[in-house]
């Protein structure tokens, strides 16, 4: 299947190597750990067989980027209410249909970025609500020690009013968000190349091994991709605003 341009998705290239390797492990092995880590049983794709992709991607991913996105276009196809087009579908249509899914409003007045954004806090919340106090009280003296002060009762709204703010502090607590939700659901932070003092933000909290949620794992075959992608590229965008920061 040929990548649909899409504006939305083009600043996948602009990523570096690392980056991109969580999205393409989606996409080539869904959420199973075991076949991700050993890299066998790849799920039945047309990535693996794209030509760039069979060139670049061990050398090179983002010469890869429109592979990928014609994959998750693919899939997004397989997820949206006509099951019978033949063509991939846009990311916006992707993300609403997503949103939906896990009980996320789509606000088409807000933008992609924005719509992303409160997708990531909304798992970031209700992962929150399940931790142990323990876990809670970790997470919590971590942002109070990068300067966040959020109540644990509202973290959500919390952090909702600290983006409204801008600037380099946004990006600060936005990438401590997308690193922990990558925690929660992929078993391991984001990789950042490059930037020193915001990797030393995201060091600042460890891991605690929460699951993804029942949802997740009881849709069908096609949202077991597009739902961790559809957050993978979320997470990546993040990344991508952030290395306007690079020293």
């Amino acid at each position: 299947m040929e990548y649909r341009k899409d504006v939305n998705l083009e600043f996948l290239q602009h990523l570096k190597h690392e980056e991109l390797e969580e999205l393409e492990n989606i996409l080539l092995y869904g959420m199973n750990k075991e076949d991700r880590i050993k890299k066998n049983t790849v799920i039945s794709s047309e990535l693996a067989e794209y030509s760039m992709y069979k060139t670049w991607h061990n050398i090179y991913r983002p010469n890869c980027w429109e592979a990928y996105a014609s994959e998750l276009q693919h899939y997004g196809g397989n997820t949206i209410m006509n099951t019978f087009r033949k063509t991939g579908v846009l990311y916006q249509e992707i993300l609403e249909e997503v949103m939906g899914k896990v009980g996320v409003k789509f606000h088409l007045n807000r933008g992609i970025e924005s719509n992303e954004q409160m997708l990531l806090i909304d798992i970031f919340d209700k992962a929150f609500d399940v931790l142990s106090p323990e876990e809670k009280e970790k997470i919590l003296k971590a942002l109070g020690s990068q300067g966040f002060s959020i109540n644990g009762a509202q973290i959500s709204q919390g952090i909702m009013t600290i983006l409204k703010i801008g600037g380099f502090k946004s990006y600060q607590l936005l990438l401590i968000v997308a690193n922990q939700v990558s925690k929660f659901i992929f078993g391991r932070g984001i990789a950042l190349a490059g930037n020193v003092l915001l990797t030393q933000v995201l060091l600042a909290i460890g891991p605690i091994g929460w699951a993804i949620t029942g949802v997740w794992k009881s849709s069908g075959a096609a949202y077991r991709i597009t739902i961790p992608a559809v957050v993978q590229v979320a997470i990546l965008r993040i990344i991508y605003n952030a290395h306007q920061y690079d020293e």
